[in-house]
């Protein structure tokens, strides 16, 4: 509220002798005459004006007189030294809500202050309910015309109209704004700031679009806030830069970033549904492009298609490479391959299939080498309901994740090399009279061929068919010692179904054949034919 008099006196006892919060105003400001009164109203937008009647330059009356012709909703109560009809006529004329005479008696200006004040609520309830219910009504509008209702133009321009919409022989384009971050930015503030948000998002776009025409705000998704623009068919160029002031001016202004998607420009009302779509597919495209960007038709050339499609996932193959990178601690081995596993994604949900087949990995390793530590803690039970909005951030989060294990796997180090050699080494001291190979020894402890093969040659100082010839071998001279058993039983019992091929193994590693190790070197005759062996 304003306070008006010439006499210093009543301003400051107004202001000084009333509980001005207690009865629900805030006084804005005072002026001595009605002509600064009035500047400072045009200024200050005040609901209610207490002036005096006898001021210099402008009287109490004559600016009442202007005060009705500049907004009539601005209550008035005159305060006067004269207890003459004329007055009081003149004050109620002009449109005053009020006359107390002076000196004041603050009951009565209580009463007063406290009817005023319900009015002004009453009104104010009313505004809101109307603006609320225009603002559904123009909400349900442009709904409709996103799905192409009504069809017939002059129908959708003269509800329009109706709307206070002036969209007819105007162009119209569609703009989403999606809030970057936006599962981070739900954790930060409350579902009021992020409506908050959305209402200063909307005002900061009416003003970048004001040079070229009109915003209309419309319900989008929660993390997205939609935009019909209504302007002139002027160059796209102007449109373009109201896009980019509408950024700039967010960046500047809000806790948050903002990615648009740009509809498009369209001449007629009926082609907002085309604009929309548009708009829509861009917002998508957002994933693979990365955010804090004006996507519009034409740079968007190298995005695939963002169509939900099935997810070509890496192969077992190409997995059991990854396996081996990560055995190996390979981390550049690593980052490839996450690379080539989504170079052929073309929407967010193959991505998505991709990212959790690779948490699904990061589980396993956990669990089959009893990988724990505080930085593997929060991988336990991932967040598979990943909420990263870019593809880059996806590899990032899948590159982070992977690391980690291969880290925790560079910390076991030696000792767990050294436990699974161990583990291998009596898989072959149970196994060798078996089939066995590199495959079924790495299955046995759960990792990669290649990967034990490199460990064991490392650890060992011979590759994995050696250790296990030898093995074999040895064994084979413990039985030949038995002359009861044939040479060909003794290569059956090594693990070797082939005689001949055993003879060969055998001559290669130890110089002699099985017959001449157990005639030469033993002192036992041997009849090839099956007949009891004799000492020499």
């Amino acid at each position: 509220m304003v306070i008006v008099d010439d006499e210093d006196v009543i301003r400051e006892g107004l202001k000084t002798f009333v509980d001005w919060n207690r009865v629900g105003y805030f006084v804005a400001g005072e002026a001595e005459d009605g002509a600064m009164a009035f500047e400072l109203v045009q200024d200050l937008q005040p609901d209610l004006v207490i002036t005096d009647i006898k001021m210099p330059i402008c009287t109490g009356i004559e600016l009442m007189d202007k005060l009705r012709n500049y907004n009539r909703d601005i209550r008035i109560i005159v305060l006067s030294g004269y207890n003459e009809f004329q007055y009081a006529t003149a004050a109620i004329e002009a449109g005053a809500v009020g006359y107390l005479l002076k000196p004041i008696k603050f009951d009565k200006l209580h009463d007063l202050l406290a009817s005023v004040k319900e009015e002004l609520d009453a009104d104010a309830f009313a505004r809101t309910r109307s603006e609320y219910v225009g603002k559904l009504l123009r909400y349900d509008f442009i709904l409709q015309l996103l799905q192409r209702h009504p069809a017939n133009r002059q129908e959708a321009e003269k509800r329009a109209a109706e709307l206070d919409m002036p969209l007819a022989g105007r162009c119209c384009d569609v703009w989403l704004a999606q809030f970057d971050d936006y599962n981070d930015l739900t954790h930060r503030y409350t579902k009021d700031e992020m409506e908050s948000f959305k209402l200063e998002l909307r005002e900061t776009a009416a003003e970048a679009i004001r040079p070229i025409g009109d915003v209309y705000d419309f319900p989008c998704d929660d993390s997205s806030l939609g935009l019909l623009i209504a302007g002139d068919c002027r160059s796209k160029d102007d449109w373009r830069a109201a896009a980019s002031r509408l950024l700039n001016d967010a960046n500047n202004r809000f806790p948050f970033r903002v990615t648009l998607g740009i509809g498009g420009i369209f001449r007629t009302i009926e082609e907002v549904h085309e604009s929309y779509l548009i708009a829509r597919s861009l917002i998508a495209k957002k994933f693979f492009l990365g955010k804090n960007l004006i996507i519009m038709k034409g740079n968007t050339s190298e995005v695939p298609d963002t169509a939900d499609a099935v997810s070509p996932v890496p192969t077992t193959l190409h997995m059991e490479r990854l396996i081996v990178h990560m055995q190996s601690l390979e981390k550049d081995k690593v980052r490839e391959y996450v690379d080539e596993a989504f170079a052929s994604v073309s929407s967010r949900n193959e991505a998505l299939n991709v990212y959790y087949l690779f948490m699904q990995l990061v589980q396993n390793f956990m669990d089959r080498f009893a990988l724990s530590n505080s930085r593997l803690a929060h991988l336990k039970s991932p967040d598979y309901q990943s909420h990263k909005e870019t593809l880059a951030e996806l590899k990032d989060e899948i590159n982070q994740f992977l690391c980690l294990v291969v880290d925790a796997m560079a910390e076991g180090g030696a000792a767990s090399t050294n436990s699974m050699i161990g583990e291998v080494k009596k898989f072959i001291e149970a196994q060798y009279a078996h089939e066995i190979s590199l495959e079924s020894a790495a299955r046995h402890i759960h990792v990669h061929p290649v990967y034990l093969s490199k460990i064991f040659k490392k650890d060992s100082g011979v590759n994995f068919i050696d250790y296990l010839t030898e093995v074999r071998v040895a064994k084979a001279k413990q039985f030949l010692a038995d002359t009861r058993l044939k040479v060909y039983k003794v290569s059956e019992m090594v693990g070797y179904n082939d005689p001949r091929h055993f003879s060969k193994i055998f001559k290669s590693a130890v110089g002699v054949t099985p017959y001449e190790y157990r005639r030469g070197v033993l002192g036992f005759l041997d009849d090839p034919a099956g007949s009891q062996g004799q000492k020499l």
